[in-house]
């Protein structure tokens, strides 16, 4: 069963539980508008929020597998996998140029590519070239000496420009890569588990130098409040400076989806607890009232009962009842995201809180049951 695998894959509709296809679909239709051209152009720059686990990856997937072939070309960036380079943002840089531009690059010479990593370096160590007077032309020399001392001159404010004046070099040949008349469209995945400096270092690289190119989209997935906090680390903690940034840098922001698709998010329970279609509903009804939405999370506590259950049906444990099923996950809920409050569980005294549970189904309405805990709290 695919959904047992954790990893980050296309989805198709028949699996699509959280809504990404038709998500993916809108937004590959945003960016192959004709009359979005000009705009795209101008702000490059695209983020996917949403929480660490809840779909980004999949999304992105899904868009870049879906987008119209003839206009755009696709590559992908796992920051996280390549974070323990010695520079993300020439990692990114180069990883672009690759298969896309490198052949341009080399037209260029070399010192257009000393000049991107300098910068590049630059960048993220938030370091500017300062010009120092150390070649100095003395009095009396004979021409022969000053012509020599000039030429010194003229290399080492060649090689000892102000960052501003790199940039603009950079800048002004880079914007001219073209590619073949499509767009490129990079997508940059798991941003958000790489450590504060990396991630604010290679957005801001980014954003000041490689988004020149007007023929490049970047499509990032990220979670906000980590980007959020390690804004705020940087700035004092001034939640206000760390939200004005990401709205500055991501004009053009997309939400992961979050209508869920019951009937296939039931498909998917059915299958891996082997209760009736209707049944599916209570668990449901259970994750919900906990509040226990995430993606990723759900699929783990499932995973594990998976490989749990025919364990439990040789120790006589009824799984065929939805309300055991609902119980054991909600153990398994608790020992994985819950720790401590797992741990009671097996503290003396504090243990009589869950030594009668019991399970009772009350009718809610006439068309449905719900499942409700009951809990002896004489030793608590």
């Amino acid at each position: 069963m695919a959904d047992l695998i954790e990893e980050m894959r296309y989805i198709n509709k028949d699996e699509d539980m959280y809504g990404t296809c038709d998500k993916a679909a809108s937004i590959c239709k945003y960016l192959e508008l004709k009359n979005n051209k000009e705009l795209l152009e101008k702000n490059n720059i695209i983020a996917i929020y949403g929480q660490w686990g809840s779909g980004k990856s999949c999304l992105m997937k899904n868009i870049e597998q879906d987008i119209d072939k003839t206009k755009f070309n696709t590559i992908w960036f796992d920051t996280w996998k390549y974070e323990k380079d010695d520079n993300l943002a020439v990692s990114l840089f180069k990883y672009i140029a690759k298969d896309n531009f490198v052949e341009k690059i080399k037209e260029k010479g070399n010192r257009f590519i000393r000049n991107a990593m300098g910068i590049l370096v630059s960048i993220s160590k938030s370091v500017e070239f300062n010009v120092k007077d150390v070649i100095t032309l003395k009095p009396g020399d004979g021409i022969k000496e000053a012509q020599e001392q000039q030429e010194k001159y003229n290399e080492y404010l060649e090689s000892n420009k102000p960052l501003w004046e790199k940039m603009q070099e950079f800048e002004d040949e880079f914007r001219e890569i073209k590619f073949g008349g499509k767009k490129l469209v990079v997508f940059l995945d798991d941003l958000d588990r790489c450590e504060s400096e990396n991630i604010i270092s290679l957005i801001s690289s980014i954003k000041l130098l490689l988004s020149a190119n007007p023929n490049i989209i970047f499509i990032i997935g990220i979670d906000r409040d980590a980007v959020t906090l390690a804004l705020q680390n940087k700035y004092q903690n001034d939640y206000n400076k760390a939200d004005e940034y990401l709205e500055k840098i991501f004009t053009i922001n997309f939400e992961v989806p979050k209508q869920n698709n019951n009937d296939s998010i039931k498909k998917y329970i059915e299958e891996i607890t082997d209760l009736e279609f209707s049944s599916c509903d209570l668990i449901m009804d259970f994750l919900k009232e906990i509040k226990f939405d995430n993606p990723r999370h759900i699929k783990k506590i499932f995973r594990k009962y998976y490989g749990m259950k025919n364990y439990l049906k040789e120790n006589q444990i009824d799984v065929s009842n939805v309300a055991v099923v609902i119980f054991i996950l909600y153990i398994i809920i608790l020992a994985n995201f819950q720790r401590e409050e797992y741990k009671n569980l097996f503290i003396e005294k504090r243990a009589n809180l869950y030594k009668d549970v019991m399970f009772k189904t009350i009718s809610q309405n006439r068309y449905r049951d719900q499942i409700c805990f009951f809990f002896s709290t004489e030793d608590y």
